[in-house]
């Protein structure tokens, strides 16, 4: 580390397309072999000759499970605080340790290498001091100061990373620290992609990098050099016909998969135009991944989403997202301050017996108000006298937490919505109370007052801009230059790093899309708003005690959070819109976008396309068999991503040539490549439920019993479906329209001699 920088990127081998944990690229694998079930567990402890213990005197540490070292004068009580070197994995939040979290949950500190993602950042504490490391006299700095300090490494921070250069500079600046082990992707990424590492009686070794011998290997190959890596292992001795999968983004919730022998496996990649670092598996077990895949079945595998929520409210709507396979990024735009409980607050909380109607417009008004209440020595039985009124069921659930049932729940969240909802009620003479935002349309108080009724708004939170943007925006934007005073930082830096890519100049991440969250009621003036969450657990939101300071200048001038809070997302869109059309075209105006290259050849697709349909066209399918035309409108409304594979397919002639496989009274079945039900494209499609009749001339798409949805195999029912229908879905997405006595004369060996489509 020249000039005391540390490294955050793991050294490349002398081969750029490889990462080899051997110690040469001809040397055998280190090879990872199961213990033999006749050898007891003390003894394969007893054969690990590695397993040192550090130098006396070591201490066990409650705070983790690591030995950390330690030398008298230099525990927290002697000033200085420890160095936590954290492996966060390879990426994705689900597969970080408990250990790590605890770490940056406990840091006062956190410096971040390159590629390390934002997946942990959300624990962090609100006052932590978040930045992309830069040089290792800044930890020991930190660290003499004592302050507890994180720094997060991709992966393992001893692994193909320059965690042990660090760990050594720290050791000999007497530092107290300690390492956390991660996941490295070379173990994960095959896992989630569902390939298996060693299948007993097949492959009962794991070699990394370039290596001779072994049945499963695993390979990092960076951008540029998939073809050259392809190369080395076929002069290494590995046959063209081996089974070879790409794992692209790898480690990650969009991570991809690309599987081909071998020797067709970069002429098959590059057809597609992929790029990026990327992770080669050799092995039997690729032959298993499509069926071991599920990541890639997840409705939102491959997406992107911005969250852009108050901190304290994100976990849920984030741990959903990630479930269901998306890659979340965080960067809040909104931040809640309680405001002091001065004496109009105590007025109105002590008029509550008197007050007939309470409207609480936002879970934190819910929160903050019960705070209050209770400072003034309160509780929930104040509102005896009171109906309550929720907007939203968020709100709703907020009052539940507290033992209170509303008599009014709408999921209006305007005025004029809440207002239409109590048009049943008497207003006249009414007192009405409204705890709410400081700043906020005054809509409400002028509807109910022209009904009769008393309004009393109450501020009792102010939402502002954070001042620091959020953590997820500093990673994502790469290096940041701090402007006291004012929202937001300035974003430096090519592209958005937030989820472990290696963003440089001149490249563009191909993962995913970017999608912001739909805004609900609050503060319009600002531009904060408040967005509800599909469930109702929360955490209370952070409040500033009373005796603090109130915020700074800006906070109080809407134009100005306005303007730097749009600054902010529109850098993220921007990068959003990049990255979007670098893995898709934009939305189409003509059918042509549907060809994506005339390269592909039939029967060789990575995965279902990106969508080059929109829901308000009129397409219809001519298919052409050996019994004559079928025509077939096809429902891009009902059902947009099957209509789009199939209008993809149809388009690069995928179907040209395919035999009825299947053929009863009541229906026919094509599309299957091999002929024997099991063929398809290589991918699924999600599910797409209707309820539109399944009579004769419907078309959709088969699956196997209790499996998922086929990617190209369709079925068109001559008649009605037996029974009362199917009891699964079947992606119902076109209608036959003319043809329908071709399609009950087909049989088993009719053919599709070619499938065009129109669109209107």
């Amino acid at each position: 580390m020249a000039g005391g920088r540390a490294r955050t990127k793991p050294a490349r081998s002398l081969m750029p397309f490889a990462t080899v944990m051997a110690p040469s690229a001809r040397s055998i694998r280190p090879a990872i072999t199961p213990t033999p079930r006749a050898v007891s567990w003390q003894e394969s402890m007893t054969a690990r000759r590695s397993l040192r213990w550090p130098p006396w005197p070591a201490t066990w540490s409650a705070e983790s499970s690591n030995l950390s070292h330690r030398v008298p004068g230099r525990d927290g009580c002697g000033g200085m605080s420890r160095v936590r070197l954290v492996g966060v994995g390879p990426g994705h939040p689900g597969l970080a340790t408990v250990q790590a979290v605890e770490a940056v949950k406990e840091a006062d500190v956190i410096r971040n290498c390159d590629g390390c993602g934002t997946g942990l950042l959300h624990f962090a504490p609100a006052n932590a001091d978040i930045a992309p490391l830069e040089t290792v006299e800044e930890v020991i700095r930190l660290a003499r100061s004592g302050r507890n300090v994180t720094v997060l490494f991709p992966g393992n921070p001893y692994a193909f990373s320059s965690g042990s250069e660090i760990a050594d500079r720290l050791e000999r600046a007497g530092v107290d620290f300690e390492a956390a082990p991660g996941l490295i992707v070379e173990l994960a990424a095959p896992v989630m992609s569902g390939i298996p590492l060693t299948i007993e009686g097949m492959s009962a070794s794991i070699g990394f990098g370039l290596v001779t011998g072994g049945e499963t290997v695993v390979l990092r190959l960076a951008s540029g050099w998939w073809e050259s890596g392809i190369t080395a292992l076929l002069q290494y001795g590995r046959t063209p016909e081996t089974p070879a999968a790409l794992i692209l983004n790898p480690g990650m919730p969009g991570q991809h998969r690309v599987t081909a022998p071998l020797g067709e496996l970069a002429r098959k990649a590059a057809t597609y135009g992929l790029r990026g670092d990327a992770l080669l598996v050799l092995g039997p077990g690729v032959s298993m991944s499509e069926r071991l895949d599920t990541l890639s079945r997840r409705p939102l595998h491959s997406r992107r989403i911005l969250i852009t929520r108050a901190r304290h409210q994100v976990d849920p709507f984030r741990r959903e997202l990630v479930d269901l396979g998306a890659a979340v990024v965080e960067i809040p735009t909104l931040e809640i301050r309680r405001l002091p409980t001065d004496d109009r607050i105590r007025s109105a909380i002590n008029n509550l017996s008197r007050t007939a109607l309470v409207i609480f417009a936002s879970a934190n008004a819910v929160d903050i108000f019960f705070q209050m209440l209770l400072t003034t020595g309160l509780d929930a039985r104040a509102f005896h006298n009171s109906k309550l009124c929720a907007i939203g069921q968020e709100t709703a659930d907020a009052l539940a937490g507290h033992g209170l049932r509303p008599e009014l729940v709408t999921s209006e969240y305007t005025a004029e919505g809440l207002a239409n909802a109590l048009e049943g009620w008497e207003m006249q003479g009414m007192r009405v109370l409204v705890p709410r935002a400081e700043v906020a349309r005054d809509a409400l108080p002028s509807l109910l007052a022209n009904r009769g009724a008393e309004v009393e708004i109450l501020p009792v939170y102010r939402a502002v801009c954070p001042q620091d943007a959020g953590p997820a925006a500093r990673v994502s934007g790469g290096s940041v230059a701090r402007h006291p005073g004012r929202c937001g930082d300035r974003l430096h830096g090519p592209g958005d790093r937030g989820h472990g890519a290696q963003a440089r100049p001149g490249r563009r991440d191909r993962r995913a899309r970017v999608h912001d969250a739909r805004p609900g009621p609050g503060d319009r003036r600002s531009g904060c708003a408040e967005v509800s969450q599909p469930r109702s657990s929360r955490r209370a939101a952070p409040v500033v005690p009373d005796e603090l300071e109130a915020p700074p200048p800006w906070g109080r001038q809407a134009w100005l959070a306005l303007l730097v809070m749009g600054v902010l997302i529109a850098a993220v869109a921007a990068s959003g819109f990049l990255i979007k059309h670098a893995i898709e075209p934009l939305v189409p105006r003509a059918l042509a976008n549907c060809a994506t290259s005339t390269q592909i050849a039939p029967h060789e697709f990575v995965g279902p396309q990106p969508m080059c349909i929109t829901a308000t066209q009129k397409l219809q399918a001519t298919m052409t068999t050996t019994q004559g035309d079928i025509v077939i409108q096809l429902h891009p409304e009902v059902a947009p991503v099957t209509v789009n594979n199939f209008v993809v397919l149809a388009t690069h002639g995928y179907y040209t040539g395919l035999t009825f496989r299947k053929a009863e009274d009541w229906v026919v079945q094509g599309g299957d490549p091999r002929g024997d039900g099991r063929g398809g494209p290589g991918y699924t499609l999600p599910e797409e439920p209707t309820i539109t009749p399944w009579d004769a001339g419907a078309v959709g798409m088969a699956r196997a019993p209790g499996g998922p949805v086929n990617g190209s195999q369709f079925f068109i029912e001559k008649a009605a479906w037996p029974g009362s229908g199917p009891t699964s879905v079947y992606n119902r997405f076109g209608t036959v329209t003319s043809g329908i006595d071709k399609v009950q004369a087909l049989s088993g060996s009719d053919t599709i001699t070619s499938i065009t489509i129109q669109v209107s």
